[in-house]
């Protein structure tokens, strides 16, 4: 079985953005329609990615009760200047259902971005590993202490 898997989505990401104040902390409940279709093409990249076993809702080694936790690298390459690593936040919550029941669990994050002569994409890195070992070890190195 494959720990990790890795996908590349083509294009610039889209924003997430808020909706708009209307008072003291109160906010519209507008969703953006274009951050809507982007987030359901970041899904796509990863259905089509993801391993079969892919391990959404395993908990750890030996009926261990701590639930899996993901470590995730997302980069982002840009032809342009102006994006910052705030453009990348969204995927984690786009993935959630996909690779992860609940992006509660995706545990560390890394964001990065950098500029490319080619083409605007976000490379995403996603690994699965065991919180009760104290350090992140890909899941398919317990997989075989049962």
């Amino acid at each position: 079985m494959i720990a990790s898997l890795t996908f590349t989505i083509p294009g610039k990401p889209s924003t997430r953005h808020r909706g708009k104040r209307f008072g003291k902390g109160q906010r519209s409940s507008y969703r953006d329609p274009v951050y809507e279709v982007w987030k359901a093409t970041v899904a796509m990249y990863a259905q089509h990615a993801k391993p079969r076993g892919w391990p959404m809702h395993a908990r750890g080694p030996r009926g261990g009760k701590r639930p899996m936790l993901y470590a995730v690298t997302i980069v982002g390459y840009y032809t342009g200047a102006g994006y910052d690593a705030d453009n990348l936040r969204g995927i984690p919550d786009a993935l959630e259902g996909v690779l992860w029941p609940n992006d509660r669990r995706v545990k560390p994050v890394t964001y990065d971005c950098r500029h490319t002569d080619g083409a605007d994409r976000v490379e995403v890195e996603a690994i699965a590993w065991d919180p009760s070992k104290g350090r992140m070890r890909p899941w398919f190195e317990w997989e075989g202490e049962r």
